[in-house]
């Protein structure tokens, strides 16, 4: 056989398991009712044979950066689901799909131009914040949420810091938490990490004599 028959075959079959694993997957969730069937929608389904087809091709380099880069994309996914389910509750099928995809476009082009590392991956959110220190005046702080199963230290993200901050920008204090003190209307409310990180870190003395 030809190498343009081969590979249109190698690519037929490809899409053929990729494309069996999604229906399956689809048949479950409209079987199952509506929480198992939204617990396999939320599977990466198609990309368990995606990557044992791009193994193939490609060294493991190549697949540990696709595998790192999927975790950032993920939260632009989640932004177009629920585009979706807000739009679509006011307006036709058309209209609110086509909406969501531009944002996911707009949201993936977005997270392209970052950098993505191991930390910056497993990092979901991070809220920054001034502390009292009796010899620089101001500390910085760092409130850290991760990512569910994934693991980073305290020095992991001084060192990443370092190497694109400056010293006296790199926090002093981290603390790995589940959620931030949040306003009714969605807000982060450094105020009560600041009031947190005074009475755990004994800073009590040092506001005091700011504010006197």
């Amino acid at each position: 056989m030809s190498p343009d028959l081969i590979f249109i075959l190698t690519l037929a079959l490809r899409m053929a398991v990729t494309a069996a694993f999604v229906v399956t997957a689809s048949v479950i969730t409209e079987r199952s009712g509506p929480v198992i069937g939204a617990l396999v929608a939320t599977l990466p389904i198609s990309a368990g044979p995606s990557y044992v087809f791009l193994a193939l091709d490609h060294d493991a380099a190549f697949i540990a950066e696709g595998a790192l880069a999927s975790l950032p994309v993920n939260a632009a996914t989640i932004v177009l689901a629920l585009t979706y389910a807000v739009l679509a509750q006011r307006h036709g099928l058309v209209l609110s799909l086509s909406v969501a995809i531009v944002i996911w476009f707009a949201g993936a082009a977005a997270l392209r131009l970052n950098n993505w590392t191991p930390l910056t991956a497993a990092i979901l959110n991070v809220a920054v914040f001034g502390v009292p220190d009796p010899k620089f005046v101001e500390n910085v702080a760092a409130w850290v949420k991760v990512r569910d199963g994934q693991e980073v230290t305290e020095e992991e993200i001084r060192a990443f810091c370092r190497a694109r901050l400056a010293y006296y920008k790199v926090p002093e204090y981290i603390r790995f938490v589940d959620a931030f003190p949040m306003t009714l209307s969605g807000k982060v409310q450094k105020f009560k990490m600041r009031e947190f990180e005074i009475a755990t870190r004994s800073l009590e003395a040092v506001a005091n004599q700011r504010t006197a």
